[in-house]
């Protein structure tokens, strides 16, 4: 009688994961963070009077260098 109910647990069980196969959904979904690292990768820049890492986009720029913010480009002039 056990080996009844194995058997079908079994049966039940590999038919659960040829139906998962059939309909593509083998694969776990992303995670948010790692959908969201490869679509937005921003470089980031060392500011170059205290050495902080920024995104690029939120840098400020002057003569070529990188600074944190707008007081560490006054600074450096």
């Amino acid at each position: 009688m056990l080996l009844k109910i194995l058997l079908v647990m079994a049966a039940i069980g590999v038919a659960l994961v040829a139906l998962r196969l059939a309909l593509g959904k083998s694969k776990p979904p992303e995670s948010p963070r790692s959908r969201s690292t490869r679509a937005a990768a921003t470089p980031l820049l060392a500011c170059h009077v205290c050495g902080a890492m920024i995104a690029q986009t939120e840098a400020v720029m002057r003569a070529g260098k990188s600074y944190c913010s707008g007081a560490h480009a006054d600074r450096d002039v």
